[in-house]
């Protein structure tokens, strides 16, 4: 079911996406604040309080209270598994700062993942600035004898690259079909971990 937000603080809300970790445990199913918490693994005093935020905003409602001796539990769920808000009810956001405002967690915890792999895969790290523009990038303080742990070795790179209008479209679909593929793929009854994946490409409009 989807719900169209038409309250302005709704949807600023919604806007930022460090806000929606404290609605998902509730999207695919009902959840007491403990259960929620335990989920997110924050304390309950923290989870009580976006909770709040959650059902004043009108993204949750109370789907039932169990009775038991002291406080009855409290079990929510979120109003919809969709929400939908125009972007004419903010009319102060540009679409760049829509955009990066939507970004900020996923990013943020993105970068985060990155450095805890990179010290799982090597303890020694060094800040390298060369060239005229002083460019600068983090890489391994290679050291004899301390082995590098490749699979745990994040993949974060950027790059550049002048590509006639054919072979962007190509390299846009071999990105999607790999999206999809690992996207849908089995375990085949292994072992899994969960991964953050972060595909992107698109055509430089500003000068460097």
């Amino acid at each position: 079911m989807s719900i169209h937000l038409l309250d302005e603080e709704a949807a600023r809300f919604m806007l930022d996406s460090r806000n929606l970790q404290y609605l998902r445990p509730y999207v695919p199913e009902e959840r007491s604040i403990q259960q929620a918490a335990q989920e997110l693994g924050i304390s309950v005093g923290k989870m009580s309080y976006w909770t709040h935020k959650l059902l004043d905003r009108g993204l949750l409602e109370i789907r039932r209270e169990v009775r038991r001796a002291g406080k009855p539990v409290r079990y929510y769920q979120a109003t919809a598994e969709e929400f939908i808000a125009p972007i004419e009810i903010l009319p102060e956001f540009s679409d760049v700062e829509l955009v990066k405002a939507h970004a900020t967690w996923w990013w943020s915890t993105f970068m985060e993942e990155v450095a805890r792999a990179g010290r799982r895969a090597y303890p020694h790290w060094q800040l390298r600035v060369t060239g005229t523009d002083l460019l600068h990038r983090l890489e391994p303080a290679l050291q004899d004898g301390t082995p590098v742990n490749e699979k745990e070795y994040p993949i974060n790179d950027w790059f550049h690259a002048d590509l006639t209008e054919g072979q962007a479209s190509a390299f846009q679909e071999e990105l999607l079909a790999l999206m999809r593929r690992y996207h849908t793929a089995e375990s085949q009854g292994q072992p899994t971990a969960r991964y953050m994946f972060h595909f992107g490409m698109v055509r430089r409009t500003t000068p460097e």
